[in-house]
């Protein structure tokens, strides 16, 4: 394995282990969390809402926050950003530069991690604010293993079938943001 690069340095070369840099990964994943809060913060204000702030993290050691809060007429809304990101066995086919295949049917693991997201963005809220008058938003981002999203249409009816049938609080409205077939821009 090739040694590892100085610190505040990225190999950009595929020969890294990328699990062996540690904070460097980790700051890449801060970032594109910032940046699907961003979006969240731009589906609020093209659906209306006003006044949306970002919402400071606790200075509680453990105690999550939500991540934005905004006004829809005279009710307050809380905002959590969830991702749903590829499977880790394609991120390492992925890495590893092997082949692979795609499916038009969601695993059990993607439903899995998709009600795990929803509870605990409904759970994040609750704790934050347990007032029930508050409109409380799970926005959920989601990158399929599918890297051009060719199976989209079909992915978007098995999760709206998930969500009727899954057991979730009035309270709470879901928002997905997905990507349309064949967008690349990402990947």
């Amino acid at each position: 394995m090739p040694e590892r690069p100085p610190q505040g340095k990225l190999r950009t070369d595929s020969t890294y282990d990328w699990r062996e840099i540690g904070e460097q990964v980790s700051g890449w994943q801060r970032l594109w969390d910032r940046l699907n809060q961003a979006k969240a913060y731009n589906h609020l204000k093209d659906a209306g809402y006003r006044n949306i702030e970002f919402i400071p993290p606790s200075t509680v050691r453990g105690q999550q926050t939500p991540d934005l809060r905004a006004e829809l007429n005279t009710t307050r809304v809380l905002c959590e950003v969830k991702t749903i990101d590829i499977s880790e066995i394609e991120a390492e086919r992925r890495h590893s530069g092997g082949a692979g295949s795609t499916s038009d049917r969601l695993d059990s693991g993607f439903f899995t991690k998709m009600q795990f997201d929803v509870e605990q963005a409904e759970k994040q809220m609750a704790a934050y604010d347990p007032n029930p008058a508050r409109k409380r938003l799970a926005y959920i981002v989601v990158k399929f293993d599918d890297v051009l999203h060719g199976g989209g249409d079909a992915y978007r009816s098995q999760i709206d079938e998930f969500m009727a049938s899954a057991r979730l609080t009035a309270e709470l409205d879901v928002v997905f943001d997905i990507d349309p077939a064949f967008y690349a821009a990402m990947a």
